[in-house]
């Protein structure tokens, strides 16, 4: 059963990092000051890092 709550808490972790990164872009959108590619930079950081995160919990 602790094994099922670390994975929904992964899932968790990794939805806040993915509108974390969407926010980003959203901001890099409507600033013109702020180039748009470290924002899509940090957005795939974001993902790469929730998608590791939750490989480790399935693979044990």
């Amino acid at each position: 059963m602790m094994l099922y709550s670390v994975k929904l808490e992964l899932w968790s972790v990794h939805l806040d990092l993915v509108s974390a990164g969407i926010k980003l872009l959203s901001v890099g959108a409507r600033r013109r000051s702020l180039p748009i590619v470290n924002h899509w930079k940090m957005f795939i950081a974001c993902l790469g890092y929730s998608a590791g995160l939750i490989e480790w919990a399935w693979l044990g």
